[in-house]
């Protein structure tokens, strides 16, 4: 009898966080009216701060309701589990999850896009829908920047994925990894655009932003969505995306085999 090929494997990790996350229904109704309601609340603020003018420094306020809205419910679609392998530390099964014959990495990636992909369906996809019936949001400047922004918003997941990991294996040396979760998730919402806009930003501030992996998750995504950058320029966010996908990659990569020969189990 042949074993079950390897890709089938991580896909039914995936299938099963997906199901598991369907148990929490309040949780799912709870997290499409916080997003909704923030991104209200939000967009009045600066409805009030715009006081009737149309622009703001060449920047309208349909385009900073375009950003909260993918921020927000795009940002509700990336959320990840950083203490999933803290758990699995504490309670002491990380042992018996290095003798299966799967790359544990991998395992970890397959169930954040099973929870992505619930997130996208019953989450963010809701959330999206209710908010653009109650705000005017602009249209993609072309269906080829529509899609090209796509592409943005897939390799911004990347990123938001090695930094997560990476949260995740400081759990090989921190007892409890929440305040360290709690850190990124400041340093996301201030650089990245989604609570005030990068546009906005003093000069320095938006340019130790842009050196930050956090303005390389989704903002590139707006700024092409709308058509703010031309060719190069979205070539320029590409390549900015990918040298953070890879570099975080490998400092995950190096903790993640440091932290497997300093494992000692807690627990279990």
């Amino acid at each position: 009898m042949s074993s079950k090929p390897l890709g089938d494997i991580y896909i039914s990790f995936a299938k099963k966080k997906f199901l598991s996350c369907m148990a929490y229904r309040f949780d799912h109704w709870m997290t499409i009216f916080s997003s909704v309601f923030t991104v209200i609340i939000s967009f009045y603020l600066y409805s009030a701060l715009y006081s009737g003018n149309t622009e703001f420094d060449g920047i309208t306020l349909s385009m900073v309701a375009t950003n909260l809205i993918i921020s927000f419910v795009i940002g509700d679609a990336f959320a990840m589990d950083d203490e999933f392998l803290h758990n699995k530390i504490n309670n002491g099964t990380i042992a018996n999850e290095f003798l299966r014959p799967v790359n544990f990495k991998l395992r970890i990636l397959a169930e954040d896009l099973g929870q992505t992909f619930y997130n996208l369906i019953f989450r963010s996809g809701p959330a999206f829908l209710l908010t653009v019936l109650l705000i005017d949001m602009e249209p993609p400047k072309s269906i080829v920047y529509l899609m090209l922004s796509i592409i943005a918003l897939l390799f911004g997941y990347f990123v938001c994925w090695n930094l997560s990991f990476i949260v995740q294996t400081l759990a090989f040396w921190i007892i409890n990894v929440w305040s360290i979760s709690t850190i990124k998730g400041v340093l996301f919402s201030l650089l990245s655009g989604c609570i005030l806009p990068l546009w906005f930003l003093p000069d320095t501030v938006r340019t130790i932003a842009s050196f930050t992996p956090f303005s390389s998750i989704y903002f590139g995504t707006v700024q092409i969505y709308l058509g703010l950058v031309n060719e190069r320029e979205i070539v320029a966010i590409y390549f900015k995306q990918w040298i953070w996908i890879v570099l975080l990659y490998l400092i995950g990569d190096f903790l993640w085999r440091r932290g497997q020969k300093k494992l000692i189990v807690q627990g279990g």
